[in-house]
């Protein structure tokens, strides 16, 4: 036991305590936690003011007094939480209407563009031109900058019947896309202005009528007290305990991967094997890169239960979540370790070990593809099967223990617990004898038959 403590002790010294490994296990948590930070002072620095003329072709003669109406800023605010309804409306899943992939997309640049509309100062004059105004020469006033741009309203922009609901609008080459967004909805609301007053109507009344009441939404704790229900946060829980368990695992397992090769290649193995047999190399080298593994784990996941602190929603992560990571952890890492350390003996160079662990990682990829599918309906038929399939267990379990709906059953997170760690102790024994074997030997490198006969007669 001493050999393999010294051996796990040189893994760790050598991977965790240098500066690259520093950086990325610490660094690079605490730069995006600046950058979180800094991000909106910074953004909030660089908004350009909207300020200039608009020129506006309107044969009705309405819309240009309309969209100075508009330009208060009491209804430049209202016209913001307009967009921000309507981008959350339209990323909603509607019954009985297949999912769009855009739709969310869509609707999330709009939202974006509509908070960068907000911080936006905004100082416009409105220019009324003859509908028999040379259009040329404003477009040309407009790519000089003397305008700031150019709205071209057809005839029939206040009929009732809304067929005038199209209008141009020339703006200037570089525009930025908040300006663009804010201009068309002046504009556009501008137009709906000058139609319902020419109809008799009070816009301001209609939008009050048909705007939607929003909720409150609170979430009940079971001590008693209560908090805002965070629902972006809730869907994105279990996908980002998956994501940890998958990115300290797999890291550190690479590091396996790559050092083993190297020791072969540079004959340092002779070396390490006249010291230690080959299984307390192995179990040496597999202790010393779960610490390094465990050190990412505590440091980004700290990094994520710091941000729920931040939000006041630190109870959407109950300490039964954080035990099954624990659980899942140990599981995922020797499953994932010992696939890397016997692929590592058995090659001599980092392209052939690609090509005899790409099935695995092909394998591997399925949690990550099956992320929102098992979310949804952790109890499914597709995320129950898959919860019982090594070396899948660990990331498809901790996705439906962490999921937001209805929780799994209890004889199956004790049954995935029993397989999964009988599992990984095969997995273990069996990348064993093809460490015993691998490391010492040189030239080419085994097919996967081969390592299968390693495995069987070793």
């Amino acid at each position: 036991m001493h050999r393999v403590l010294t051996v796990a002790w040189r893994e760790f010294k050598y991977t965790a305590l240098t500066k690259a490994f520093v950086f990325a296990a610490l660094g690079v948590p605490l730069l995006v936690t600046g950058m979180l930070v800094l991000m909106p002072l910074l953004t909030r620095s660089s908004v350009q003011p909207l300020v200039g003329t608009v020129a506006v072709v309107d044969p009705s003669g309405t819309v240009a007094a309309a969209m100075e109406i508009e330009m208060e800023p009491d209804r430049l605010r209202g016209r913001v939480h307009r967009i921000l309804d309507d981008a959350a409306r339209e990323s909603e899943p509607k019954e009985g209407v297949p999912t769009d992939p855009t739709a969310g997309m869509e609707a999330g640049a709009a939202a974006a563009a509509a908070l960068g509309a907000a911080s936006t100062a905004v100082d416009l004059d409105v220019e009324r031109l003859a509908p028999e105004a040379d259009l040329e020469a404003a477009k040309e006033k407009v790519r000089s900058g003397e305008l700031v741009a150019v709205a071209v309203f057809p005839e029939d922009v206040v009929a009732a019947d809304g067929t005038g609901k199209r209008f141009q609008l020339f703006v200037p080459p570089g525009f930025p896309p908040n300006h663009s967004m804010l201009l068309e909805g002046l504009l556009a609301d501008a137009a709906t202005r000058a139609r319902t007053t020419a109809a008799g109507m009070d816009v301001d009344r209609l939008r009050a009528m048909v705007q939607r009441p929003s909720a409150d939404l609170r979430r009940l704790s079971s001590g008693g007290g209560e908090a805002k229900e965070q629902v972006m946060a809730k869907m994105l829980i279990p996908g980002a305990f998956m994501m940890l368990l998958w990115m300290s695992v797999f890291v550190s397992a690479n590091y396996l991967l790559t050092t083993t090769i190297e020791e072969k290649s540079n004959k340092v193995m002779e070396v390490l094997l006249s010291a230690v047999s080959p299984l307390e190399l192995m179990a040496g080298k597999l202790l010393g890169q779960s610490m390094v593994s465990a050190v990412m784990l505590l440091a980004y996941g700290g990094l994520g239960l710091a941000g729920l602190f931040a939000m006041a929603s630190l109870d959407l992560v109950p300490i039964s979540h954080l035990v099954f990571l624990g659980l899942y952890f140990v599981m995922a890492y020797f499953m994932i370790a010992s696939i890397m350390a016997g692929v590592g003996s058995a090659a001599n160079d980092i392209h052939e070990a690609q090509s005899l662990v790409t099935p695995a990682m092909l394998v591997l990829m399925l949690p990550l593809m099956l992320w929102f599918p098992i979310s949804e309906n952790p109890n499914g038929m597709l995320a129950t099967v898959t919860s019982f399939i090594p070396p899948l267990i660990p990331f498809v379990m901790i996705l439906r223990v962490t999921a937001a709906n209805e929780p799994v059953a209890a004889w199956q997170i004790a049954l995935s617990l029993v397989e999964g760690y009988a599992a990984m102790v095969g997995m273990v024994w069996l990348a064993s004898r093809v460490f015993r074997i691998g490391v010492l030997v040189q030239g080419k490198t085994p097919s996967p038959r081969e390592l299968l006969r390693w495995m069987w007669y070793a």
